[in-house]
């Protein structure tokens, strides 16, 4: 029971960190979208 609660918990964070690292890309790309006043990219991460 501990076992699979173990592997439980770790798949759950590294879900948690993947999602981490997609928001983290799309804010740095829309960041990038306003800077470079890009709509085109802005639709895309939209």
């Amino acid at each position: 029971m501990r076992n699979r609660f173990e592997k439980e918990l770790k798949y759950l964070n590294d879900e948690l960190i993947e999602m981490g690292n997609l928001i983290e890309s799309s804010i740095n790309a829309a960041v990038s979208a306003l800077k470079e006043q890009d709509v085109d990219l802005a639709k895309r991460i939209i």
